[in-house]
């Protein structure tokens, strides 16, 4: 919402409510928004008035919002996110970036790419692209002087069927806010509405299973055989290194997922007309997106992980990246909402199990509660027992003030602290807090 409302501030006058929103709020996101002109009201209905032509909405927002009952009052029509920003791409070249996973650091990666090498898109994603975050933008937007906007759509919700891209990219499909069953047929529609190339993840045993429409495909893979295939493979916490086609490539972030998305982004770079050559020192400047695996400073040798990781597949790529390069790993998980936990039980029981070691740890805090009308019926501590019960060490903290409290009597140097979860960014400010310990 926030990077369609800095979109939207180039041609209109925009508004905007939030939860967390308080005139004296500190937040950097709030503050960034303000300076791009964006007035901010709190969510009791104050900001809605006979000016306001449009109320654009998530689907995180219930009915019952006092936002959404002045609109009503006031007859103001109410538009859902995704179908006003399919309204402002409608004329463009479109480049979106779906899957369970992977989707805002590939849109990043484009975003990066497209921009050095000279096509000046519009960007807008989920996550903070580092290169573009300044002391006025969120760096989740850019408004760019060309044709191409390059978008994430969202499957949670079943919004990235309201676009009719150019060129669409599926990075992998996985149980996450929805069932396989729903997924699958949602990204098929995807694939049909998309005009030119569909890009596939090979690597993906869910995307090689489906019957995919007859048009244009280039696909991508490390394991699998694809039309862009890694080779030469080196991994460090630092970043890693590769070859398309005898061509090195450099990455600034960790781990093999993250090679699959940049081959992901050079798939896409190729299908526009561009070399491995031409899009190799492109995708060398990408930075990185904040909050993924994002590393934070210590003087006291530990090393403190601050990351988005909130499904079981994201936690286990995190996982994956960093077991290799540390001899114990002190795993913090925030589960971001009640629903989620609850759906995906089993699966957040198995990942954890299945990718800790013996020596490693896990501390669960509370769940996250974002308010609204949710089903308050399950804890952090349901899934301490279940993963205990699988002899993996998990434990609860009853808040973060009790968590820097145990931390501050085991943490060890040369020991890695990772701490997960989504929908909450003070969770940075959790990851300094440990940084200094």
């Amino acid at each position: 919402m926030s990077a369609l409302a800095q979109i939207a501030a180039a041609q209109h006058t925009v508004t905007g409510s939030d939860r967390a929103w308080t005139p004296d709020s500190k937040s950097p996101l709030f503050k960034k928004l303000s300076h791009n002109q964006i007035k901010l009201f709190p969510q009791d209905g104050t900001g809605i008035t006979s000016e306001t032509d449009y109320v654009i909405y998530s689907t995180a927002i219930e009915k019952e919002n006092p936002d959404l009952i002045q609109a009503d009052k006031l007859k103001t029509k109410q538009i859902h996110r995704a179908a006003f920003l399919a309204e402002c791409v409608q004329e463009k070249e479109l480049i979106a970036i779906g899957g369970t996973s992977g989707k805002s650091t590939i849109t990043g990666m484009v975003g990066v790419m497209l921009e050095e090498l000279g096509v000046s898109p519009s960007v807008i994603n989920g996550g903070e692209i580092k290169n573009f975050d300044t002391d006025k933008t969120l760096g989740n937007a850019k408004a760019g002087n060309g044709n191409t906007f390059v978008i994430e759509s969202d499957e949670s919700d079943g919004s990235l069927n309201q676009f009719f891209p150019t060129l669409a990219l599926i990075s992998n499909i996985s149980k996450d806010h929805k069932p396989l069953e729903e997924l699958i047929p949602l990204f098929i529609q995807f694939a049909n509405q998309t005009k030119e190339t569909l890009i596939l993840n090979q690597d993906c045993s869910q995307i090689r299973q489906l019957d995919w429409p007859q048009k244009k495909q280039l696909t991508y893979g490390i394991t699998q055989p694809a039309d862009v295939m890694a080779k030469e493979i080196q991994l460090a916490l630092t970043g890693s290194s590769f070859k398309v086609n005898k061509v090195e490539f450099k990455l600034h972030v960790p781990g093999e997922h993250n090679i699959s998305n940049a081959l992901g982004a050079i798939t896409l770079g190729k299908s526009l007309g561009f070399s491995e050559q031409e899009i190799a020192p492109a995708l060398e400047k990408f930075q990185g997106i904040k909050r993924r695996l994002d590393p934070i400073p210590s003087s006291n040798g530990q090393t403190v992980f601050d990351d988005f990781a909130h499904n079981p597949k994201k936690i286990q790529a995190s996982l994956d990246t960093l077991r290799p390069h540390t001899k114990k790993i002190i795993a913090i998980f925030q589960p971001h909402g009640y629903g989620p936990t609850r759906f995906l039980f089993d699966e957040f029981v198995d990942v954890f199990a299945q990718n800790l070691r013996k020596e490693d740890e896990l501390i669960l805090l509370p769940i996250f509660d974002a308010g609204g009308t949710a089903t308050r019926d399950i804890s952090s501590e349901d899934l301490a027992d279940a993963i205990n019960q699988k002899n993996r060490f998990a434990q609860t903290v009853e808040s973060r003030e009790a968590l820097i409290k145990e931390l501050g009597n085991k943490i060890q140097k040369d020991e890695t602290v990772v701490v997960m979860g989504a929908r909450d960014p003070s969770l940075t400010d959790l990851c300094n807090q440990i940084a200094k310990l």
